[in-house]
């Protein structure tokens, strides 16, 4: 199956068989076919076995679960993966049993797959479901599967599949591993790190904040205060979201320091405005610049954009949205970023967010339509309608190869 083009037609007849329920002798073929080693081909990126794997999803209980346990140790990772998923999707005891062992402390550690975010939602049904709640909190430890196992957690609170012995548990088995976290982003932000490992352990301890709010348990508010005085502001404006989700309340000073940083502030704007309590942001960072700056810098922030945030920008003014954009004002900054940053000689830039609605009152409105956008083009170049125009003309050009 190295040809691409009898890969391609394997794989479109894979493809033309999902949603099919195998019949017992069918599945049991499939899942050993799974198993086997097939070679890469670049023309075709789809992952045979995970196919294959796939294939039993609809029925995931016409084969054993003790074959879908060995299969495990001999499939490809994303075959791994929908070998979760299918014990997952048997939603019963058993299925609980077996991801417990694979997962836990005695499981194969070495061979556990990236998951997502709902993976292994399915079980939330079963009966025995409280038996994952050790194993998740091992497997929490482990790069990659913080968000999955904290949402499948805070999901188990939620449902109230989860007793009080278990909140206090996961509070302790987590303590030490967000305790850490918090010590590695305030040793990058007392060192201006900027590095991709001090971005993901933030991201990190971020999944783990909805679950520590979900939990009813004096350990889990005591864990959020200490999150809160991190000198990561991003990390602070997490707990500070999390404590409002609580109920708790956090001293005003605290939460105007948070949100002086901008991607801060557009936690704490994104977490607290829900909640009805947007107006615990101090006034002058409700205003629109101070909101519309926040997107500008979480954008720019993100990984498809400078990565990092910029090292400074200023508010250049407020113009009506172009037609075809929105209707509503725009916000226009004025950006730059030192060496050795890639676009650090074109000196100023420019960006353009909105449109916001003109007739909010206290927290200023995203109208429909909003984006934030640049071409990262040297101010110097044009002047701002210019550049707003331009600015627009691709926003526009965007929305039309989307539609397309």
């Amino acid at each position: 199956m190295a040809d691409p083009i009898v890969r391609a037609s394997a794989v479109a007849e894979l493809r033309s068989w999902q949603g099919s329920v195998l019949s017992e002798g069918v599945a049991e073929f499939v899942l050993r076919a799974a198993t086997v080693g097939y070679p890469w081909v670049s023309e075709s990126p789809d992952d045979i076995g995970e196919l294959l794997i796939q294939l039993l999803w609809p029925n995931p209980g016409a084969v054993e679960v003790a074959e879908l346990e060995r299969a495990f140790v001999f499939c490809a990772e994303r075959a791994r993966r929908a070998i979760l998923r299918a014990l997952a999707l048997r939603g019963d005891d058993e299925g609980v049993h077996s991801v417990a062992g694979l997962l836990g402390l005695d499981g194969p550690s070495d061979l556990l797959p990236v998951p997502t975010n709902d993976l292994l939602h399915p079980l939330l049904e079963a009966p025995d479901v409280r038996e994952l709640v050790a194993p998740l909190i091992s497997v929490a430890w482990r790069r990659g599967w913080a968000p999955a196992a904290a949402d499948l957690l805070r999901e188990m609170a939620r449902k109230g599949r989860l007793e009080p012995p278990d909140a206090q548990l996961i509070t302790d088995g987590l303590a030490p591993l967000v305790v850490s976290l918090v010590d590695t982003c305030d040793r990058a932000a007392s060192t201006s790190d900027r590095g991709p490992l001090v971005r993901v352990d933030r991201e990190r301890l971020a999944a783990l904040m909805p679950l520590l709010a979900e939990l009813d348990s004096d350990g889990a508010t005591e864990l959020l205060r200490r999150v809160l005085a991190s000198a990561d502001p991003r990390v602070a404006a997490s707990a500070i979201v999390a404590l409002a989700r609580k109920g708790e309340l956090v001293g005003e000073d605290r939460v105007a320091l948070v949100a002086k940083d901008p991607q801060a502030r557009a936690l704490l704007i994104d977490g607290l405005t829900p909640l009805g309590r947007g107006f615990e942001l101090p006034e002058s960072m409700r205003s629109s610049v101070a909101v519309a700056e926040a997107e500008a810098v979480s954008w720019l922030a993100g990984r498809t954009q400078l990565g990092s945030a910029p090292d400074e920008i200023e508010h250049r003014g407020v113009v009506p949205a172009p037609p075809g954009w929105g209707r509503g004002l725009l916000h226009v900054f004025g950006f730059r970023v030192r060496p050795p940053h890639w676009s650090s000689e074109r000196g100023w830039m420019v960006l353009a967010a909105g449109p916001f609605d003109p007739s909010a009152e206290l927290m200023p409105r995203r109208a429909e339509g909003f984006e934030v956008c640049s071409l990262y083009e040297s101010e110097t170049g044009l002047d701002l309608p210019r550049h707003v125009l331009a600015i627009s003309e691709a926003v526009l050009a965007a929305r039309g190869e989307e539609a397309a």
